[in-house]
């Protein structure tokens, strides 16, 4: 019997061990609240030359890559990250990353049009609103599965497969989807306007971009943070499952909360 408390005791503590360094896992994840945001050491700097990078992209399209850079980056870290462009190689990398996501995204709303315009002819006219709703339903599915594969890629799996499908059937990344595409829709709307202001519109509207573009990491990183906060939980609740005494003692375990 003194053995069995023993033993009990040991795995109660071995438990207890699991259950604290999967805490400042947590912890770690979810972020110090004491910590700087994104951004807050030089907001002003890292607008401007986002809003730099929105004016010469206007010019030279590929070096939009590096603001789908910033966003994957600024998610991968949204509490600590306090500069969004100290490294331009990790945000090419990621940049060509996520432009690729985008783009395969993007591939079935691209192949739908030109295969009506191309193969169609006066039939895609004929069409009219079947087609005008069809483009529309598998527009706003891309756009969900791209927002969601940006954001898997900024969290790092190792199936990747699994959890953007995960991602995409949950609320966070429905609500993600929506958030940033109110996000894009104002920035389009209000760059449009400004750029209606002689001499200094062209720029106004591109510091409009830089601050959507910022925005836009710190939703992704809200999501990001929170599904790394569930996945440490997670751990945790398989660990003290691994390691509780019932099961230990020959007993029974637990069923797992569902």
């Amino acid at each position: 019997m003194r053995e069995r408390g023993h033993s009990g005791s040991m795995q109660r503590q071995t438990a207890a061990d699991a259950l604290v360094d999967a805490g400042r896992n947590v912890a770690a994840a979810a972020g110090d609240g004491r910590q700087a945001p994104m951004g807050a050491s030089d907001p002003v700097g890292t607008i401007a030359v986002g809003a730099l990078l929105v004016l010469v992209a206007a010019r030279v399209p590929v070096v939009g890559v590096l603001l789908v850079g910033y966003v994957v980056t600024a998610a991968r870290d949204p509490v600590t990250r306090v500069s969004g462009f100290d490294d331009w190689t990790i945000l090419c990398v990621a940049g060509l990353r996520g432009s690729a996501v985008v783009a395969g995204a993007a591939l079935p709303v691209v192949a739908l049009v030109a295969g009506g315009d191309v193969v169609g002819g006066g039939a895609t006219v004929a069409a009219g609103p079947a087609l005008g709703v069809g483009v529309g339903v598998l527009a706003a599915t891309t756009w969900h599965g791209a927002v969601v594969g940006i954001a898997t890629l900024a969290l790092g799996s190792d199936d990747p497969v699994i959890s953007w499908w995960q991602l995409c059937r949950s609320g966070a990344g429905i609500r993600l989807s929506a958030a940033l595409g109110a996000v894009t829709g104002t920035v389009w709307f209000v760059g449009f306007g400004l750029t209606a202001i002689p001499a200094v519109g062209g720029v106004l509207a591109a510091v409009a971009v830089s601050v959507g573009v910022v925005v836009a990491g710190r939703l992704v990183g809200q999501v990001v943070a929170t599904r790394r906060t569930d996945r440490a939980i997670g751990g945790v609740a398989a660990d003290i499952g691994r390691e509780s005494p019932v099961r230990a003692e020959g007993g029974r375990a637990p069923e797992p909360v569902r």
